[in-house]
């Protein structure tokens, strides 16, 4: 249990620096629009009581069609499961 809920700051600052460089090449500034969506995977398949994980597509339904058309609008996709990234490609 301390293993799996250990603070890792390494990873924290990793993903700071690598919203920092990202903003900084698209140029994205405070008036920029972002989504941040997590998908949780790997607990869920643990779970006994059978709870299922969602498909990003579905993530991406309940979002705002208005910002997903916009160019300016930046999805931040926060996972612990790679085919997760394989299916926002699809996005």
């Amino acid at each position: 249990y301390m293993f799996m809920t250990r603070k890792m700051l390494w990873f924290r600052r990793a993903v700071y620096d690598y919203k920092q460089t990202f903003k900084s090449s698209k140029n994205i500034t405070t008036n920029s629009d972002c989504t941040v969506v997590h998908v949780r995977r790997s607990d869920a398949e643990m779970d006994t009581a059978g709870r299922r994980y969602l498909p990003v597509a579905d993530y991406v339904k309940q979002m705002n069609t208005t910002k997903l058309s916009n160019p300016n609008h930046y999805i931040f996709l926060l996972t612990d499961d790679s085919n997760a990234i394989d299916e926002a490609h699809d996005f």
